[in-house]
């Protein structure tokens, strides 16, 4: 939850690219186990991948998005 607020946080202020980096690298990263393995890896943070493949697309989205802002 601390890293969503944080990345809200960034995004109400402006700071686009710090709120990509951190979707990029600590939200995503933590996401994509069934993504790329078809099962939940050792550090992700959601290990239901039906769950996983609700959420993932929804970051994709959000990081596409904030690349159209830069």
């Amino acid at each position: 939850t601390n890293k969503f607020n944080a990345i809200i946080t960034m995004v109400e202020q402006g700071s686009y690219s710090e709120a990509l980096d951190a979707l990029q690298n600590d939200i995503l990263k933590k996401t994509d186990g069934c993504i790329t393995q078809g099962s939940p890896d050792k550090n992700d943070w959601i290990k239901d991948c039906r769950a996983q493949e609700e959420f993932y697309p929804i970051v994709l989205d959000t990081i596409n998005l904030l690349m159209s802002l830069q």
